[in-house]
This record gives C-alpha cells, structure tokens and sequence, in this order.
C-alpha cells in the first residue's frame, strides 16, 4: 500500500490552474493553503492602501510554512478564494526575480529548527511578465514542531493553529522516537557485516530510515530471487547515470555497481546484495547494499582504509599476483575521498528508489566509519605532521535528515550536511570545498 504524507500538486501551470477550476481542491485543508499573493499589491481605482512591512510579510509566510511541516504539505500563491463559496480562482501574482530564492531563504532563517523548502515559480506561458502561480512544497519534517515568531505552529483543517503544550510536548517525543529509530537501524546495520570484515581495515556504514515508510515499501525487490533479480536490472541504468556525472574523478566505481550475489536476511526482514572487485581477487567483498521490506536503505564499504602498514588492501592483493608495485602510506590512513563518493553515491540510490515507490517523505540518515584509531587522513597523510592529525577513536559517526526532494535536488549538499563533523574530526573537512563547490566558506569556519 502506499503511504505518503501530502497529496500530489502538478508542477505545471495549465494543468495547476485546471485542477484548482474544476474543483479539484474544494476547500483549503490540512494539506493545502492557498494565498492570494506574498507581497500585497495596491488595489486599481486609486483606493487607499497601506502597505505592508516586509517583515511581517516574511512572519507570516514563516508562520504558514512551520504550521504545515508537522504534516506535509502545499503553500500555493496566486489563488483568491471566495470564502462564502470555498471557491479558488486564479489571479496571476508577480514573480519577482529570485522570489524563490526569498522563500527558501525565509524558511531557513525565520524558523526554528531551519525549515527546507521548495518553492516552483510557475509563469502563465500566455503571460510570462504578467506572473503566475508559486508552489512551495513544504515536506513532512522529522524535525516537528517548528517554531515562528516564537510560537509552535500547526494545521487543522481550516487552517494553521498555535499549538498547545501538550501538542509540542507529543511532537517532541516523536522526534526522540525517531532518532531511537535511526540508532536502532544503525546497529542492525554494523550487524550485517559480522563475520566479512577485515578487522585490520577501515570501514564505511550509511543507514538511511523513511519517516512515515510502510511495512512492504520495498518487499516487491526482496521477497524472493526474482525480486532481487528485478533490482539488479531496476538500478542498472542508475549505475550509469552515476558513472558519467561531471566533476567525478575517471578511477572511481560508482557505489552499488557491479552488484553480484544477494541473499534474503531474515534477521533484517530484507535483502543484502553484495559487490566483489572486478577482477575477484580480494578475499573480501567490497560493497554491500542492504534493502529492508520497510524502506529502510543501507550501504557498507568495506574498504575505506588502509592496511596498517599503509598500503591499500587491494594493492596487496594484486602484488601476490606480481602486479607493479605501488607506494604505500607511511601511516594507516583513511580514504576520505572514497567515503565522500560512497556518501553521495549513496544518496543517489535513496532518491531514486524514494522515486520509484512514490516516496516523498523524510529520511533519517546515519553514517559510521569505523576503525579509524591511529589513522590519519589519506590527503594529511603527506605532511610531516601528519602523525599530529591521528584520530584517537576508533568509530566516527554522525547523522543528519533530509527529506526525499533534497536528496534528489542536491544530494552535494546533503552529503555535505551529513558527513562534515566526521571529516572535520579526521582533521580534513577543508576538501569539502573541493568536492562540493556549493560549500562556502562560513560552512567551513562554523
């Protein structure tokens, strides 16, 4: 069955405007808030008007959107309603230069915790300087309630609402449920490799957890070996979208390729499908992917250290073989570069998949990399006070949520959320920058 939080809005001017002219949308609901406009216009005939402050304009929006993340849903501007009739009728608003931009910039600066958006300008194309519509999706967030203007906000089905203690008190705890969720994951996570690793090497552990999924979100790609079979082919076009994206390094391997053996796990109430080296001759498989009946996405590498002795696993292996030598690390390193391309790999998988099975909720994200003890960063390594920059845990983790449109609009800036705070306890979360261009400066200094 599918469970979404909000209802579908089109994304497009004409069939927008048919659907809220036919009565799709016969009042405004729990879901759904129609505006007139964000910035109030002088009415014509020379009436007296008074204009707004843009603050309070901005207090408002802020207040509409907080009220409809406890449940998802839509904030559609450039609709009148006739309150008498519960009827909408277009009239086209402004769409100023960067009005989408305001928005998002609104919902992360007014609201607390941050609040992430995404506003659609949506021009009449009759008209295109005549303005249009906007739609501001507003998912689902595992980080309700949010607060504007210092005040808890939600919806009923007439409209937003201050919530009540005890309503804050019960959202709260629900957000404890989830984080005891996601820590749960984790460790069924670390579990599933029990008995593949290498104790010597570095690994990589990414849980991701949908909010509001279902019982049987992914058993059509688990239930039997047909069903993983259908995955295999499923993600095959993924893996080539993955391998030709710009500003990836040519030696990399996308992170779910080369897919190979999968098994049910009943101990996961899933599937794991696991992925060897090309050439088969590491002992030890390389990748796993771990897919559970209810949504719930895991990704283990295996490798993402070194050996102690500062080569690369692999590279033994192939010197066994009598392969051209190549110069090791002069200290156990961690290959950050390689868990940045897992991360965001990663995060392609879920976004996709979230598409697949119409998924448009949060998800709570974890990541561990474990066994880093005495390991400094492969990029630090070269300096001679690399032995200065050593960790002295032995497992990193952090976690972080996303909701399924960033992860498909920009998962650089998702992965960027996520795995900063371990890349900065390694010592290198400077090469962000490198990797993720959006990633400014004030990032990096907070």
């Amino acid at each position: 069955m599918l469970v979404t939080t909000t209802r579908a809005v089109p994304l497009n001017y004409p069939e927008l405007v048919q659907a809220i002219g036919s009565g799709v949308y016969p009042a405004e609901r729990h879901w759904i808030d129609f505006k007139k406009e964000l910035y109030p216009t002088p009415p014509l005939g020379g009436v007296p008007f008074k204009s707004k402050p843009t603050n309070e304009i901005y207090d408002e929006l802020a207040r509409d959107l907080a009220s409809l993340a406890v449940r998802g849903g839509f904030l559609i501007f450039g609709v009148d309603e006739d309150k008498k009739a519960h009827q909408f009728t277009v009239l086209d608003m402004p769409l100023p230069a960067q009005l989408d931009q305001t928005v998002d910039q609104v919902a992360r600066s007014r609201i607390t915790p941050a609040l992430y958006v995404t506003p659609t300008l949506l021009p009449n194309p009759a008209n295109p300087a005549g303005g249009g519509l906007m739609v501001v999706e507003v998912p689902e967030s595992p980080d309700a309630p949010h607060m504007a203007v210092g005040k808890y906000y939600g919806r009923s089905e007439t409209g937003k609402t201050v919530l009540s203690d005890p309503e804050v008190e019960q959202l709260i705890v629900r957000r404890r449920r989830a984080d005891a969720r996601l820590s749960e994951a984790m460790t069924a996570t670390a579990q599933g490799v029990a008995g593949m690793r290498d104790e010597r090497i570095s690994l990589l552990r990414l849980t991701a957890v949908p909010t509001q999924g279902w019982s049987d979100m992914l058993l059509r790609f688990t239930r039997d070996q047909p069903a993983r079979t259908e995955f295999l082919r499923t993600a095959t076009p993924w893996v080539h979208e993955v391998a030709k994206e710009p500003g990836r390094p040519n030696d990399t391997v996308p992170a779910f390729s080369e897919l190979q053996y999968h098994h049910r796990a009943q101990s996961l109430r899933g599937a794991w499908f696991l992925t060897f080296p090309a050439d088969n001759r590491a002992a030890l498989p390389r990748r796993c992917v771990g897919l559970g009946d209810d949504g719930t996405i895991r990704f283990i590498d295996l490798i993402v250290g070194s050996l102690p002795n500062g080569m690369h696993p692999v590279t033994a292996q192939w010197q066994r073989t009598d392969a051209p030598a190549q110069q090791p690390h002069r200290i156990p390193v961690v290959y950050e570069e390689v868990i940045w391309w897992d991360v965001v790999d990663s995060l392609y998988l879920i976004g996709e998949i979230a598409a697949f099975c119409g998924y448009t909720g949060a998800w709570l994200l974890g990541v561990e990399v474990d066994g880093v003890h005495a390991r400094s960063s492969a990029a630090l390594a070269v300096s001679p006070v690399a032995s200065a920059t050593v960790s002295d845990s032995d497992t990193l983790s952090a976690t972080s949520r996303a909701t399924s449109t960033e992860i498909r609009g920009d998962r650089l800036a998702v992965a960027d959320q996520l795995i900063r705070p371990v890349l900065r306890d390694l010592g290198c979360e400077f090469l962000l920058r490198r990797w993720n261009p959006k990633a400014s400066l004030s990032d990096l200094m907070g």
